[in-house]
């Protein structure tokens, strides 16, 4: 599928480069590769990154932003009474103020993570 997906990529540019318009580029696409292989409005948006200047085939790096939560921090914090309420460690105990969501989810690992090693509830 990366292949294709690159072989596709490079088919685009090369269109792009002949003076073709997106639409054309794929019913170009579709009629030799099936009409599943892109969409017009992935050969849009790959056309309007060309036009401005950008001419990288690989995707844009995608994925989490980096936590915020110090996990050692947070255990300081909860000390010796893991049920404590996120909201009441979000409002005193972190200093940088993480989503209480954020907050609840790191809380749950730690007190797993304890269950897992023996440790007090």
């Amino acid at each position: 599928m990366a292949d294709l997906k690159s072989g596709i990529r490079y088919c685009l540019l090369y269109d792009f480069k002949r003076g073709r318009t997106a639409a054309e580029s794929h019913r170009n696409m579709c009629d030799a590769f099936g009409q599943e292989v892109i969409s017009e409005r992935q050969c849009q948006q790959w056309f309007h990154k060309f036009r401005s200047g950008n001419e990288i085939l690989e995707d844009n790096p995608r994925g989490r932003p980096p936590s915020v939560v110090d996990m050692e921090e947070l255990k300081e914090a909860i000390g010796e009474d893991p049920s404590q309420a996120a909201r009441d460690l979000t409002n005193s105990a972190v200093p940088y103020r993480p989503y209480h969501h954020t907050l609840t989810y790191h809380q749950r690992e730690l007190v797993q993570e304890r269950e897992r090693s023996g440790g007090a509830r």
